[in-house]
C-alpha cells in the first residue's frame, strides 16, 4: 500500500514538473514574440532594426535553457555565421530540421544580419504574426506555388539591398528520424542562392531524438547537449539554373556525411551510446521551399 502511494506520488510529482516547464517554454515562447513586436522599432532608433530577429531569438534561447537545461554548443572556429559583424555578403544558411525542437535551435543558431521564411498562415497569429511582420520575415503560400516563386525572387533583391542571410531547412519539412539522418533536399533553396549569387553555408545538428523521445513519450524534459557544426561555404557565383540539380546532389552529400559524424545528442542521466530504433514519423505537410 505505501509502496504504491508512493509510486503514484511519484507520478504526479513528475507530471507536474513536465507541464510546468512545458507552460514555461510557452511562456517564452509568448513573451519573447512580444518583445518582437516592439523591437522594431526600438532598435530602429538606434539604427539596428535588422537585428530584430537576432535579439528575439536569443531572448527565446536563454529562457528556454535556464527552464531545460538544454545546451546547445556551436562549433564555427571561422566565424561563418557567429561573427559579430554585418556580413560583406548575403548568404544562404541551410541547416537539417528534426522536429519542434529546432525552434529552441535557431534561438542558439539564428546570425546576426538574417531573416527566415514562413509559412504566410503565420502572419495571421495574433503576436507571433506581428513580429515576424515586422522583424522582415518572407512570407510564402505555400497554396500557390507561382505567388511563392515570385516572393522568393523578390526576396533576392531584399536581401541584396540589405546584406541580410537568409535561413532555410532545404529538407522542407521535419525529418523526426530516430537517427542521424537527412531527407533528400529541396531545390527552392537553390534556385535561390543561383538567382542571387550567394554563397550557402550548409550547417549540420546532431540528432535529438533521444532528446524528443523523452520529453514527448516519457514526459520529462531532461537537460542535455545538442552539437552544432558549421561547414565551409559554398560557393555559386557563375552558377546557372542548369548547374542547380548537381548543386544540391554536393551540399546533400556533404551535410548527410557530417551529420552522421555528429551522431547524437546527449541527454543527462541515459546511456548516449545506444540508438534508437523507433517509427520513423515524417511529417507529411506541404514543404516550405518545394522543387
Amino acid at each position: 500500500m505505501i509502496q504504491s502511494v508512493l509510486l503514484f506520488t511519484q507520478k504526479v510529482t513528475k507530471y507536474i514538473k513536465f507541464y510546468a516547464k512545458v507552460s514555461g517554454i510557452f511562456a517564452a515562447f509568448v513573451g519573447s514574440a512580444a518583445y518582437g513586436t516592439i523591437a522594431p522599432i526600438l532598435l530602429s532608433l538606434v539604427g539596428k532594426r535588422l537585428l530584430t530577429q537576432y535579439t528575439v531569438a536569443r531572448l527565446f534561447y536563454f529562457l528556454v535553457h535556464k527552464i531545460t537545461h538544454l545546451t546547445i554548443e556551436i562549433e564555427d572556429p571561422h566565424g561563418y555565421i557567429t561573427d559579430a559583424a554585418a556580413p560583406p555578403t548575403s548568404s544562404i544558411i541551410l541547416a537539417n530540421h528534426q522536429n519542434e525542437i529546432d525552434v529552441l535551435l535557431i534561438g542558439r543558431l539564428f546570425p546576426k544580419y538574417t531573416t527566415v521564411t514562413a509559412k504566410k498562415i503565420l502572419k495571421y497569429i495574433p503576436i507571433l504574426g506581428w513580429f515576424m511582420t515586422l522583424s522582415g520575415s518572407v512570407f510564402l503560400d505555400r497554396s500557390n506555388r507561382e505567388r511563392s516563386i515570385q516572393t522568393l525572387s523578390a526576396a533576392v533583391n531584399t536581401i541584396q539591398h540589405t546584406r541580410q542571410n537568409l535561413f532555410l531547412f532545404p529538407e522542407g519539412t521535419r525529418s523526426y528520424t530516430p537517427t542521424p539522418a537527412l531527407l533528400p533536399l529541396k531545390k527552392g533553396a537553390f534556385h535561390l542562392a543561383v538567382e542571387g549569387q550567394f554563397p550557402i553555408i550548409p550547417v549540420v545538428v546532431s540528432n535529438n531524438a533521444k532528446i524528443w523521445r523523452t520529453a514527448t513519450q516519457d514526459k520529462v524534459i531532461p537537460g542535455g547537449l545538442i552539437r552544432v557544426r558549421v561547414l565551409e561555404p559554398i560557393p555559386t557565383v557563375g552558377l546557372t539554373a542548369a548547374d542547380v540539380n548537381a548543386l544540391v546532389a554536393r551540399v546533400e552529400t556533404l551535410m548527410r556525411a557530417e551529420v552522421e559524424k555528429l551522431g547524437y545528442s546527449e541527454v543527462h542521466g541515459l546511456d548516449n551510446t545506444n540508438k534508437i530504433e523507433e517509427h520513423r514519423d515524417i511529417d507529411e505537410a506541404t514543404p516550405l521551399i518545394e522543387d
